[in-house]
């Protein structure tokens, strides 16, 4: 009376043949190199011939992959994988207090033109910056040094942290050289508890603001601080990481360091602005012996200094 059919009738007439989905052996050429005393296959011409083919496609795959990487490189304004791991010789100018000499600021854009373009990928958590490095970069580029920041959130990052955001303009705002000797990137990412910085495909990755600092030094030469990967290391494992009685005996040893000491500079330089922002952090710049709190002084009066007041409460 009411007749249903299927809603999905069974197929019917399946037909396998061989010929309708041929698949040849990939390494055809081997197999039969080692089965050469065996009789030989009658398709073995056409085997061979569309292992030819294969093999031209991977070939145009490579070719592609290569002028891709080429290009990107290229954009990135990376080196060459054959450069040279010294570091670029740059003018000092005194204006920075990094240096002793009084090369005037003007003339360095046009000098360091022919230097090597330096650059460094950086992987940071927003709300754990590196603010010490994006300091420094900001007060050298306000100063005359040709450094550039670029800045690249993912989209793992929800917000950026206003006080963060408003340092990156700043920092494009005083980037007023077009050809940079020194270029940071920064990608902004949570996966990223601390950052890494990527030096290039073959190197291995640096983690932590005091290793990101210590490259970057030497990248700028610091001319009045030959021990500045032990000052770095100190304030790092001291200051942040120490106990009580290990942070005393830090600002002891910093107390007595003639780098600290002797305030012949202009402006306070990298290692000024890291230990500027870890006393910030560890809550110490108002227990600071009388020495240190002279460069502490010195500092403060620094206006790109004083975003770290606002940030670090």
């Amino acid at each position: 009376m009411y007749e249903i059919d299927r809603i999905i009738c069974p197929v019917q007439g399946i037909v396998h043949t061989d010929l309708m989905y041929k698949m040849d052996p990939y390494m055809a050429k081997i197999i039969s190199l080692q089965n050469e005393h065996s009789p030989r296959p009658e398709h073995s011409t056409e085997t061979f011939d569309a292992t030819d083919e294969e093999q031209g496609r991977l070939r145009e795959r490579l070719e592609c992959l290569d002028e891709c990487t080429s290009h990107l490189l290229y954009l990135l304004k990376c080196p060459p994988p054959n450069f040279s791991s010294e570091p670029p010789k740059f003018l000092k100018a005194g204006a920075t207090g990094l240096h002793s000499s009084s090369t005037p600021v003007a003339d360095l854009g046009s000098a360091v033109e022919q230097q090597r373009i330096i650059s460094l990928t950086v992987q940071a958590n927003p709300d754990n910056p590196p603010l010490a490095a994006l300091l420094s970069c900001y007060l050298l580029s306000t100063n005359g040094w040709p450094v550039s920041v670029c800045s690249y959130v993912h989209s793992s990052v929800v917000h950026m942290p206003d006080y963060l955001t408003t340092l990156m303009n700043k920092l494009s705002a005083a980037q007023q050289h077009r050809n940079s000797v020194v270029n940071l990137r920064i990608v902004w990412t949570n996966t990223c508890p601390d950052c890494v910085t990527f030096l290039g495909f073959n190197c291995t990755e640096l983690y932590g603001e005091a290793m990101l600092l210590e490259k970057l030094l030497t990248m700028i030469p610091n001319a009045g601080l030959t021990s500045a990967d032990e000052v770095l290391i100190r304030i790092d494992n001291g200051l942040l990481l120490g106990s009580d009685t290990e942070q005393s005996e830090t600002l002891k040893w910093l107390e007595n360091h003639p780098h600290f000491t002797a305030l012949e500079r202009e402006l306070p330089d990298i290692i000024d602005c890291f230990l500027y922002v870890c006393l910030k952090r560890s809550k110490l710049s108002k227990h600071l012996p009388p020495r240190l709190g002279s460069w502490y002084k010195f500092c403060s009066g620094v206006p790109q200094l004083s975003l770290v007041d606002k940030v670090i409460k």
